[in-house]
């Protein structure tokens, strides 16, 4: 069984974590209500190599 401190340890971490999450889905917001030619919104959930072959699509001809 946990004693109360490490309890509230427990409950310290999960209210971060919950506190972080939220932060993080208003930062997605953000970035996802960027419009226009200049912005572009990546999968980050593919692979590696996948994203990066896709910003190579989109960087090479502007750079090159």
């Amino acid at each position: 069984m946990a004693s109360p401190v490490k309890g509230k340890e427990n409950r310290k971490k999960k209210d971060k974590l919950f506190e972080r999450e939220d932060y993080l889905v208003k930062v997605r917001e953000i970035f996802r209500s960027f419009k226009g030619e200049k912005f572009v919104h990546i999968d980050a959930l593919k692979s590696k190599e996948e994203i990066s072959k896709e910003i190579q699509e989109i960087v090479f001809p502007i750079i090159l």
